[in-house]
């Protein structure tokens, strides 16, 4: 190998050594503390990442690191005047055992504020983010919580999240259940919902009945989409965008995405616009989110439109 390909591997392999580090020191702790992000979503994933995060390969680790890179700054670049200084992270012994730990991004009076960054701002607050900020008002003994999404663009969508305590009894319940599977190395119930989507677990060998609600939605693969699929959410939205461009050279199909909500590519052997959008976008609650994506689309279709047709001239 020559030198210069071998500086550039030991570069490449010293950033992937270091990704998994980082992940690594998350998930290697005693089986008593339980970390409020881990009940917050299905304690099934949370086991699963916890026995086999020595296994991790720097792509799934980097998935489970990048939300907290990007939070981290976020909150470093952005302190806020009002919160309460230095806020210190929490533990609180659920039983004789078990220890929830966690960290609010900020206390505000009587608010616990966690703040997300999205690329596009939902429509609603999702189930995660509606656990992890309960299980900090328990925590903090705050009786009312803030989730703040934040977008690629600066624009902030709040939501107020009252406290309550059935929900919260239901998580700390979880948090026992989690660390009773660990101590047994066997895994627990599955809460299957919206984050099987991208939970790397989600298959036939680790969690059946993931990959089965992932499967609902999941388009099976196919080089192009039919219209005699009869699939008229993606006909809807074809319309929609030959009608706004004029292209008739659309395909539009669903797929499984990691880390994108959409992508668009010009295949130059058929000459076809291929639009994909992410699967979980049929559902309905996530209907302002499919609006910002389509327009999106719309100007990234109309911009490549008229520069082929400039250099046609």
């Amino acid at each position: 190998m020559p030198l210069e390909d071998q500086e550039l591997e030991r570069i490449l392999s010293a950033i992937r050594k270091a990704i998994i580090a980082e992940v690594s020191k998350q998930y290697s702790v005693p089986a008593h503390i339980i970390w409020v992000r881990e009940v917050a979503t299905c304690i099934r994933q949370s086991f699963y990442n916890r026995i086999y995060y020595r296994n991790f390969d720097e792509k799934l680790a980097f998935i489970l690191l990048r939300g907290r890179i990007l939070h981290e700054f976020i909150l470093e670049k952005l302190p806020l005047g009002i919160a309460e200084p230095n806020i210190q992270p929490m533990k609180v012994r659920l039983n004789n055992e078990v220890i929830l730990r966690g960290r609010a991004d900020w206390i505000v009076g009587d608010y616990v504020i966690d703040l997300k960054y999205k690329v596009y701002l939902p429509k609603e607050v999702s189930l995660h983010d509606k656990n992890q900020v309960l299980l900090y008002m328990y925590l903090y003994g705050k009786p009312k919580g803030l989730v703040l999404y934040i977008n690629q663009y600066g624009e902030i969508r709040p939501f107020i999240i009252p406290r309550d305590e059935t929900l919260i009894k239901y998580l700390l319940d979880k948090a026992v259940k989690l660390y009773k599977a660990l101590v047994r190395n066997c895994p627990p119930e599955p809460e299957v919902a919206e984050w099987c989507n991208w939970c790397p677990w989600s298959n036939n060998n680790f969690c059946p009945e993931g990959s089965r609600y992932v499967q609902k939605y999941r388009r099976r693969e196919e080089a192009f989409y039919e219209e005699e699929s009869e699939d008229m959410f993606v006909i809807n939205i074809k319309k929609r965008l030959i009608d706004a461009t004029g292209l008739r050279n659309i395909v539009v199909r669903t797929g499984y995405l990691v880390g994108e909500d959409y992508r668009v590519e010009y295949d130059n052997k058929t000459r076809r616009w291929i639009i994909t959008l992410y699967e979980g976008l049929r559902d309905p609650r996530k209907e302002g989110l499919l609006e910002e994506i389509i327009e999106e689309i719309l100007k990234r279709l109309k911009i490549r439109a008229y520069t082929k047709w400039i250099n046609t001239r």
